[in-house]
């Protein structure tokens, strides 16, 4: 890959041909000066010293040297170098519910972007922790592994939205088995999950799996998203909005179930939040993780393009030099 720093330098390309022409110029004009000058026998006899080839790779050298030039003021960056940084911090797995019920509007705009919202406000305070993102619905995935490069961690949040697992349902149990899977087994402390849920659990294991987190020294912390009294479920049918409904034909309202994911949490020893709340905010959240007893983390990360200038700057500094020591006359012997 290939980018410039200074990209509007690109006019100084213009120079290259400018200084060609100047330079066939003033030697046609000598030559005419020359012929005007005398006898064809006198300017042969004063010009006999005079190395012509020479001169053609004075010139060469010249048009080559600003041609170099111009490459470098443009400053030029070529390709990406990956770097193993080191850090303090814990190794951090949020999980976002994608369940067709965080399209609820109780919490605005959607559940799942309130959930999002959140999520990226909470990386952003982020210094020094390896980062993870878990999604999740009747299954779940790892959608980023940890890694300190944040800008990557949001830019795997930003895709997150409820169509990306086709399997439907809550199955908080199974986002937390990977979430688990995500660590390195003989890590014993450093390490948390953050769940973004409405709570709804529909495949009732997740109690078992907080147990599992709890052995392992995993501390939970929970956020609910939604609202106790509820909203319906937007979906589109034949290109019109309507609301999800049950068998019967009748409007489903969703509501946030707290007291799963204040159980959740309260096996591990974190803590529960709710969006909308006083206890919420990300800054709260944050404040509580980094109480826990931090470790050296190390990640790969791709750092940004090199700078390359220096190199074609040289190049234009050797040919110029190397021009200003090419005489124009032979010695007479």
């Amino acid at each position: 890959m290939l980018r410039f720093g200074s990209p509007l330098l690109w006019a100084s390309f213009l120079s290259v041909p400018l200084i060609g022409f100047l330079i066939w110029y003033s030697r046609r004009n000598r030559l005419q000066s020359l012929q005007q000058f005398g006898q064809p026998e006198l300017v042969s006899r004063l010009t006999d010293s005079a190395d012509f080839r020479l001169r053609r790779i004075k010139r060469l050298l010249l048009v080559t040297g600003f041609f170099f030039l111009s490459i470098g003021l443009v400053a030029p960056k070529i390709g990406t170098s990956l770097t193993e940084v080191r850090r303090e911090g814990i190794n951090l797995i949020l999980m976002l519910d994608t369940s067709l019920s965080m399209k609820a509007e109780d919490v605005k705009p959607t559940r799942l972007q309130r959930a999002k919202y959140e999520t990226a406000q909470l990386i952003d305070r982020l210094r020094g922790d390896r980062v993870g993102l878990v999604a999740f619905a009747g299954v779940s995935y790892l959608q980023a592994p940890l890694t300190l490069d944040y800008s990557a961690a949001k830019m795997f949040l930003d895709v997150i939205d409820t169509d990306l697992i086709p399997s439907q349902g809550t199955a908080i149990g199974d986002a937390i088995e990977t979430g688990l899977r995500s660590f390195k087994s003989e890590e014993r402390k450093h390490k948390a999950l953050v769940i973004f849920s409405d709570g709804e659990d529909h495949m009732g294991k997740a109690v078992e799996t907080a147990e599992m987190a709890a052995e392992q020294g995993t501390i939970i912390y929970t956020v609910g998203v939604g609202t106790i009294n509820g909203a319906p479920i937007p979906i589109m049918e034949d290109g019109n909005q309507s609301f999800k409904r049950d068998n019967q034909d009748r409007v489903v309202t969703t509501r946030l179930d707290p007291s799963m994911l204040q159980k959740i949490a309260g096996i591990t020893g974190g803590k529960y939040y709710q969006i909308g709340a006083g206890n919420y905010s990300a800054e709260q959240v944050y404040s509580d993780i980094f109480e826990l007893e931090r470790t050296e983390l190390s990640s790969h990360q791709y750092s940004s393009y090199e700078e390359r200038y220096q190199y074609f700057l040289a190049i234009a500094l050797m040919l110029f030099v190397t021009e200003s020591f090419i005489p124009e006359r032979r010695k007479k012997n």
